[in-house]
């Protein structure tokens, strides 16, 4: 079916926004801490790639999704303010050069460490249903007799084919994560009769990598069994979770539940942010650390907690953008993606205005919109490659600086949370 250019347009329209959420929550962590502390914060593109690599950790331990989140949520916070309190804190009243660099050191020790513990490979986001279904091989079922006997020898040597090369070993990626872990089998009746059989993986299971192995188990089932082994006589089916099925269409423009899913848990973590600073006793604080630590400490204010708290709620949304953008794509999540990342958010929180939380989630939307549409078309107008989409969305935040050097939101002369 061709694709016009309205539903192409409603596409990308759907991309950006997703997008742009995701720049908008880690915007706001280099807004914050910048706000009240005074500091670039350049290992928070980190926090970000953290919470990706603990997300898909937690989810791969079985855990749903929103437990994932809120656990990933949790331990980024507390790095988040582990980072302030040992490589930040000591330099509160050095030149601003030193924290600068520290950060840069940060950075650098925390992609390390990732590429250490969870390998330089890229990985895939894991299924959130891992299950799939194989229909009976109709030769199993021939004879309306044996058909169960038959259909229940088949499932016994898929099984002792699956558990053999689990115990072998062979099915490992070089990372040393095995790719086929232990599966439940059953079999699956309709009216009394056999119809086929379900393998349910352990949850956060990436199929697509064990799919091999699971159509050569059930080939060395059939051969034994009997049945030719030709290629594609076992129809496979995978059970899709209800995040991956379509939510609503405009104009034949399919949004997913899980593009809806990022929308409103962004929408939902900017307002309570929102409420947070403007109307609890934190907030509070934060405003008037960012107006003038000083004063803020002479009034009883504890200058180095609200940081410290800072830190955290910047960290636990950066979290929440890794694990909402591993979801989104299905794959790449590696040891440098917070790099790339963390510079984008870092210029959509200066394009929006440094320290102001609105203009960061305006300055994100805003460059998801540019570097998707740009993608889209800009780069195929001109002829040149499409990976030229964030060499103009630097040109846009240069354009805006030249005009409004305080941003888009930003207040001449002034700073605040």
């Amino acid at each position: 079916m061709e694709i016009t250019p309205t539903t192409l347009f409603l596409r990308q329209a759907a991309n950006a926004a997703t997008l742009g959420a995701v720049y908008a929550l880690i915007a706001v962590g280099y807004t914050m801490v910048y706000g009240i502390a005074q500091l670039i914060n350049f290992a928070h593109g980190e926090i970000y790639m953290l919470g990706a690599f603990l997300g898909i950790l937690f989810i791969g331990a079985g855990m749903s999704f929103p437990v994932a989140m809120l656990l990933s949520m949790a331990s980024c916070a507390a790095v988040g303010v582990a980072v302030d309190r040992v490589a930040y804190r000591p330099l509160r009243s050095s030149p601003r050069l030193a924290p600068l660099i520290t950060a840069i050191a940060v950075s650098l020790i925390l992609q390390n460490v990732a590429m250490l513990v969870w390998g330089a490979e890229q990985r895939p986001f894991p299924d959130l249903r891992p299950e799939v279904e194989y229909a009976m091989p109709q030769a199993a079922s021939a004879d309306s007799n044996g058909e169960w006997v038959a259909g229940r020898r088949w499932l016994e040597a898929f099984d002792a084919a699956l558990r053999n090369r689990i115990a072998a070993g062979v099915e490992r990626r070089s990372a040393g994560t095995p790719v086929l872990p232990e599966a439940t089998l059953r079999l699956l009746a309709e009216n009394g009769e056999l119809v086929g059989l379900r393998v349910s993986f352990a949850s956060g299971t990436k199929i697509a990598a064990s799919r091999p192995t699971l159509q050569a188990a059930s080939q060395e089932a059939c051969r034994v069994v009997g049945i030719p082994a030709r290629p594609g006589i076992i129809a496979e089916s995978r059970l899709v979770h209800w995040l991956e099925a379509p939510a609503f269409s405009v104009l034949r423009a399919v949004v997913t539940w899980k593009v809806v899913l990022i929308w409103v848990i962004t929408s939902v973590m900017m307002l309570v942010l929102e409420l947070i600073v403007l109307k609890t006793r934190l907030g509070r604080a934060m405003r008037a650390c960012a107006l003038d630590r000083t004063t803020a400490a002479l009034m009883g204010v504890n200058v180095n907690a609200v940081i410290a708290c800072a830190f955290a709620i910047g960290s636990a949304m950066a979290a929440v953008a890794g694990l909402l953008y591993g979801l989104y794509l299905g794959s790449g999540i590696y040891f440098r993606m917070g790099t790339y990342a963390g510079v984008v958010a870092f210029a959509a929180a200066v394009l929006g205005g440094i320290g102001n939380l609105r203009g960061a989630m305006l300055g994100g939307l805003l460059l998801g919109i540019v570097q998707v549409f740009t993608k889209a078309y800009v780069t195929d107008w001109l002829g040149i490659d499409s990976s030229y989409d964030i060499a103009f969305a630097f040109l846009v935040l240069i354009l805006v600086i030249l005009v409004r050097p305080s941003g888009l939101l930003g207040t001449p002369g002034a700073e605040r949370a």
